[in-house]
């Protein structure tokens, strides 16, 4: 992870993931695995990817 913010983050990745099809993914970021965020795909530029963290959907309660 080279830089994070509230909304996205910008990652180096191992390779290139030029044309991978990953538009939605779970980014883990802790080794214990309680810390993830939903994330969606932004931009690719080479072994650099952008995403934005995706809000959790809120459930509606039943009347």
């Amino acid at each position: 992870m080279e830089d994070v913010s509230n909304t996205g983050a910008r990652l180096t990745v191992d390779g290139s993931v030029q044309g991978l099809a990953m538009k939605e993914f779970f980014l883990v970021l802790s080794t214990m695995g309680k810390a993830y965020r939903r994330c969606q795909l932004a931009w690719v530029n080479g072994n650099q990817i952008g995403v934005h963290f995706l809000k959790p959907v809120e459930k509606k309660k039943k009347s």
